[in-house]
């Protein structure tokens, strides 16, 4: 049994395999010659399962939903026009056979205060009824992705082989993988981006900032 199926099964805090849709998702399919479609659709009050993608968004949004494409997106989004973050998380979606993903910059329009503001004011509980939430913690905006390069160094595993006088046991080690820190050190912000930004709190949207201000 994997870890996800164990937290679907037996973990109380998982909201198990279906939740309430939310307003909006990105909807997609994957057909045999591997194209995935993918468009924006209404699933308020519906039931299902979907994965909610947390990311930094950096200094510039390269991908975000506005009043002017809302209709198009709604039709259907180009693959090539999602930045690489966006497209990991998709394909990340149908390995897992879920078909919606929750994304900030597509799923709330951006140049709509009125609609932001209280779809923002759900984003907690975005979080809480996905079946999974996916973290991009290793890239500073969305097009670093969700899988950066493998550090060779730490993955390299190292076999010994202990000599007893009645048999000789093989050990298989290697480096500790590390996440960030608890406080947070400056190293564990550098390679952990969007941990670096929540300690500096620059991870609030411009919007939010612009609405304090009026």
């Amino acid at each position: 049994m994997s870890r996800l199926e164990c937290c679907e099964f037996y973990h109380s805090c998982h909201p198990g395999s279906v939740a309430s849709l939310l307003k909006r998702t990105l909807s997609f399919q994957k057909s045999i010659d591997g194209k995935i479609d993918v468009k924006l659709v209404g699933t308020d009050c519906q039931i299902g399962r979907y994965i909610a993608l947390s990311h930094l968004w950096g200094s510039a949004q390269h991908c975000t939903l506005t009043f002017k494409n809302l209709l198009e997106y709604q039709s259907s989004i180009s693959w090539n026009i999602l930045p690489k973050t966006f497209q990991d998380a998709i394909i990340f979606c149908t390995m897992l056979e879920v078909h919606y993903i929750w994304i900030e910059a597509l799923c709330i329009i951006q140049d709509d205060p009125t609609d932001w503001e209280i779809e923002s004011a759900k984003v907690a509980d975005v979080y809480q009824q996905s079946y999974l939430t996916l973290a991009a913690t290793g890239s500073s905006d969305d097009r670093g992705g969700c899988f950066p390069a493998i550090d060779l160094a730490v993955s390299k595993s190292t076999e010994y082989e202990l000599t007893t006088p009645f048999k000789s046991p093989r050990i298989i080690a290697r480096k500790k993988v590390e996440h960030w820190t608890r406080p947070l050190s400056k190293a564990s912000a550098y390679t952990h981006p969007v941990a670096g930004c929540f300690r500096s709190e620059c991870y609030r949207r411009e919007s939010y900032i612009l609405a304090e201000k009026n």
